[in-house]
């Protein structure tokens, strides 16, 4: 029932480019339900909920620019073969390029590059969006299990949330320590570092254990 309500744009800009969305299935309504719940249950009269409000959206005014940047660059990437000089998009042509440096190492470096989607778009899923077309081609390219290499895709992009810029902005806008994001992403950078690691020598020797 959520799935049905949709609101779609065709042919955006002029372009073969389409997208929709159903914004009654988005996990951001579930925020806006629990906000109308609670000024119900604490009865705040339009004055004191206008005040929260303007306060929570101070505290995320950050957050809101990074993440106003990362989306269209998600976008941007995933729909770049559009094009009229009819190159090839991004995530192919980087899969051309990686498939033939790493070879069959493929899979060791696959977290790494989930990693880094992650710490761009400031998003997991963001970072499979614009890297799991990249990682599949890789992978075939360098006859790498391709199941493989996307699950270790996965687990980079979970890594790259301890240092995502997003995900920092948001956390240290929240509890007032704004300006400190350069120590937060230094303090997280070597748990995610290790992480990645891991996740990319067990993906190799599945890789050639297969």
């Amino acid at each position: 029932m959520l799935v049905e309500a949709t609101v779609s744009w065709h042919r955006i800009l002029g372009t073969e480019i389409s997208a929709s969305v159903s914004p009654l299935y988005l996990p951001g309504t579930t925020f806006v339900d629990v906000v109308l719940i609670t000024i119900g249950l604490h009865r705040m009269n339009i004055r004191q909920a206008g005040g929260a409000l303007r306060d929570s959206a101070a505290a995320l005014a950050g957050a809101a620019v990074a993440l106003g940047a990362a989306v269209p660059m998600v976008r941007i990437f995933i729909n770049s073969g559009v094009n009229d000089a009819r190159l090839a998009s991004m995530p192919m042509e980087l899969a051309g390029a990686t498939a033939g440096w790493a070879g069959e190492s493929w899979p060791f470096f696959a977290p790494f590059v989930g990693a880094f989607g992650a710490f761009l778009s400031g998003s997991a899923t963001f970072s499979n969006m614009m890297f799991a077309l990249f990682q599949f081609s890789a992978a075939d390219r360098a006859s790498s299990p391709v199941e493989l290499v996307l699950a270790a895709q996965m687990l980079g992009a979970n890594a790259g949330n301890m240092v995502s810029v997003l995900n920092v902005v948001a956390a240290v806008s929240v509890v007032g320590l704004l300006g400190k994001e350069g120590t937060v992403i230094r303090f997280t950078f070597a748990p995610m570092l290790y992480y990645c690691l891991a996740a990319g020598a067990v993906s190799l020797l599945l890789a050639r254990a297969l």
